[in-house]
């Protein structure tokens, strides 16, 4: 049987946190791990847990009844003249293969009460079925408000790992005057409240960008000195330290905001807008310049691009997981008097200390026809881990002309764009749409450095909520437009992340609007955000994007049955030039093709093998024998009614014995019907396809050595 540690091997998931209630739980039983079947079918549970006096218990048994499958813990005597003290204990119990007809699995155990430990009451856990299979949909949830129900909340950004959600939450003062601060999410604290500066109120608070750990946070605060030349100042928050003010560049009238941190949270990076002081010669231009910040050597200012004049601006938006790469945006003065007229307006930069200050240029566009000539300006909005992938929007606007009449001005587009050093820039394609609302623009916001995923918002024009593409219902930007986040990666391209959520991984969340996605994790899993719950209240969202069920269940219910089956017959053939492919539709490997490919993994996880059902037509005939002829001794799972992880004999056995048997969607069995005697030439077959097997292996054995 397989053991523990080689189910390891194959993938071996841990769920530490059980959903079981303190009164589900006997006091002796701290923790209970499932280990889903791996190769073989074979599953284990273990428990763990301290017991008083120097007994604990020493035997954990399972067995099927009535389909459903029972743990029992045998407690140990008890000691009571023992005295008091705690024995930690474990044991692990292996199961399975499991009957795809087994749909629960129940733990039974002894409750003691620490007080009277003579007394013991005999207790059913719940059904952890979901333990054995666990929910392959990884999470959607809102993440609440601050105290008090119908109050707003935005997350704009999320750790590395996803467990740390960063934003800005609305909040009633003992006065229930409105305020907004900036909090930190976590599965274990919820979410919290990170306060103001020093002589901060009133005023409010943002959280922007949060460390790759968790551990810091960064954005601004309100924070009046005692001229009260500095509103607004860019913090650090730590849980150890509180809320930090970070300072400002420039003395007078200045704000800062910090936008971003590296991996630690030892560099800082964002913006200082300043005001020169009114005894000063006051130059025409812009007044924002990028800054770094480290406690070694404070907030330092990035200057402006060289490309352009010294009455330009800068600002920084954010920095590479080391530190070391810093990505912003560089913009002209349009009120230069020495500068000619230009039409590019703005453009990214990187910074390092090696090199300064780089601009990137601007994505070439053909506008030289578009009368009267807009301006362009690239914006950067995020650069992946490490340093390579920089992802934004390029937009082209004009600005509001009186002299001559001009028709109405044309409204802006933007054109969601990434840039890597090898490519430059690049344009991410619309997402397909059925006819209906119209593709206006998007724009990129964050990058996942491991996945190469890009997140971001996409524009329409209104859209019909009574119509097919009513799942594109978006709230309105402030130029009328609906938006409609999406999610982009090279093998698919632009898709809307609605569709991806619900399609690729079985995610819920009816009556949200997904208004905005803001940030998306390092590691690819979790993407953050703000949307409209179904109270019709703004509150920050996160999305967990995991997948653990088996290739073939279509409809995310735990089970590979017939209604997966027509699930995938019903796209056999179709690919991602001509609609968008998800996993719900039979696009197990996700590589935009349903093909045999496809079928294959399927017929490898169909429960229906487990009664010789092999080929997954819902009837045990001569074809699965002919299935199970083609794949002896091998172990790709087709045909392995077992789970052992080879076709052998045994399986053979198991469709001899339910031959002519009938399975409905659910694989229950109909109807059964003759069974046929095993001829001489299929026992000739098996050892012949025995020796075939053990040559082979002989042959793959050597070629190793």
């Amino acid at each position: 049987m397989l053991r523990v540690n080689s189910l390891l091997a194959v993938g071996l998931l841990l769920l530490a946190t059980p959903a079981w209630s303190q009164t589900d739980l006997p006091w002796w039983v701290d923790s209970v791990h499932v280990s889903p079947p791996g190769v073989g079918g074979i599953g284990a549970i273990t428990l763990e847990g301290t017991w008083i006096d120097t007994g604990a218990p020493d035997a954990i048994s399972h067995s099927v009844i009535d389909g459903k499958l029972h743990l029992t813990v045998a407690a140990p005597d008890l000691n009571v003249n023992t005295g008091d003290a705690l024995t930690p204990w474990t044991l692990t119990e292996e199961f399975g293969p499991l009957d795809p007809l087994v749909n629960e699995i129940n733990g039974s155990i002894f409750s003691v009460d620490p007080a009277n430990r003579g007394n013991r009451q005999w207790v059913s856990g719940p059904n952890i079925l979901g333990w054995i299979y666990p929910q392959p949909r990884g999470e959607f949830r809102g993440l609440g408000s601050l105290g008090q129900a119908g109050l707003m909340s935005a997350a704009y950004d999320v750790s590395a790992n996803g467990n740390v959600v960063t934003g800005q939450a609305a909040m009633a003062d003992s006065a229930g005057a409105i305020t907004t601060t900036a909090f930190a999410w976590s599965e274990a604290t919820g979410m919290i409240s990170l306060g103001l500066l020093p002589n901060g109120a009133p005023g409010s608070s943002t959280g922007r960008g949060v460390s790759a750990d968790g551990n810091y946070i960064v954005g601004d605060s309100a924070s009046r000195d005692d001229f009260g030349l500095h509103g607004q100042e860019a913090f650090r928050w730590s849980l150890g330290s509180g809320v930090e003010g970070l300072g400002h560049l420039h003395e007078g009238y200045a704000t800062s905001e910090a936008r971003a941190t590296s991996r630690n949270g030892e560099v800082v990076v964002g913006v200082d807008d300043f005001y020169p002081p009114s005894f000063a010669p006051i130059p025409i231009g812009y007044f924002q310049r990028a800054f770094r910040y480290t406690d070694a050597s404070g907030m330092q200012d990035l200057g402006t691009l060289p490309a352009y004049t010294t009455d330009s601006a800068s600002e920084a938006v954010d920095v590479s997981a080391d530190g070391n790469v810093i990505v912003g945006n560089a913009f002209r003065s349009p009120y230069s008097a020495t500068d000619a007229i230009h039409f590019d307006q703005a453009q990214p930069f990187l910074w390092t200390e090696e090199t300064g200050m780089q601009g990137l240029g601007n994505p070439g566009r053909a506008v030289i026809a578009i009368y009267p000539t807009p301006n362009q300006q690239t914006i950067a909005n995020a650069v992946s881990a490490d340093g390579k992938i920089v992802v934004g929007v390029d937009r082209l606007y004009w600005e509001d002309l009186t002299l001559p009449p001009w028709p109405a001005v044309p409204a802006p587009f933007d054109q969601a764009v990434m840039w890597t050093e090898e490519s430059g820039w690049r344009d991410l394609r619309p997402f397909r749409m059925a006819p209906g609302p119209e593709f206006v623009g998007s724009e990129a916001v964050d990058v996942s450095a491991e996945t190469g995923a890009i997140i971001g918002q996409a524009y329409l024009t209104s859209v019909d909520a009574t119509s097919s593409s009513a799942w594109l219902e978006g709230d309105l930007d402030e130029l009328g437009r609906t938006q409609v986040p999406f999610i982009w990666d090279e093998t698919h391209g632009m898709r809307p992340l609605a569709r991806v959520l619900a399609g690729d991984y079985g995610l819920d969340f009816e009556g949200w609007r997904l208004n905005q996605a803001t940030a998306i994790s390092d590691d690819g899993t979790t993407i953050v955000g703000v949307g409209v719950n179904p109270d019709g209240v703004e509150e920050a969202w996160r999305a967990v994007m995991y997948r653990t069920t088996r290739a073939g269940d279509t409809d995310f219910d735990g089970d590979v049955d017939q209604l997966d089956v027509a699930a995938l017959a019903a796209n056999m053939g179709k690919s991602s030039t001509q609609q968008d492919l998800y996993w719900m539709d039979g696009d197990f490997d996700n590589n935009g093709v349903i093909d045999e490919a496809d079928h294959l993994l399927l017929l490898a996880n169909y429960d229906g093998r487990a009664v010789g059902d092999f080929n997954a037509d819902g009837i045990v005939n001569l074809a699965d024998y002919t299935v199970w002829r083609d794949h002896l001794g091998l172990n790709t799972g087709i045909a392995d009614a077992s789970g052992d992880g080879y076709v052998t004999k045994h399986d053979y056995d198991v469709w001899q014995q339910n031959f002519g048997t009938v399975l409905d969607g659910n694989l229950a069995q109909l109807t059964s019907g003759a069974v046929p005697e095993p001829a001489t030439s299929v026992l000739t077959l098996f050892g012949l396809a025995l020796c075939v097997v053990a040559r082979r292996r002989h042959r793959d054995s050597t070629a190793t050595e």
